[in-house]
């Protein structure tokens, strides 16, 4: 998922400098992918966080800035 938002980021960026549409099919194709990526794995993570922690949840960093980063490329 973070790869495929780097990937993202590198290609939007040289779109905006080249303004050659490959560029900007690469960065629309990796927010594609890291978008089902990251809904998959924040769907499923509570399906063995819950055995394993003890609950569906947990607030820590990195769960955090999943959220957050779903949150913005979905919107």
């Amino acid at each position: 998922m973070f790869t495929a938002f780097f990937i993202a980021v590198i290609g939007n960026i040289t779109y905006l400098t080249t303004r050659s549409p490959k560029w900007d099919w690469l960065g629309v194709a990796s927010v594609e992918v890291g978008v089902t990526c990251c809904t998959i794995g924040t769907h499923t993570g509570p399906l063995w966080a819950k055995p394993i922690w003890g609950i569906w949840w947990t607030w820590d960093a990195k769960t955090h800035c999943r959220l957050i980063l779903w949150l913005l490329y979905v919107s």
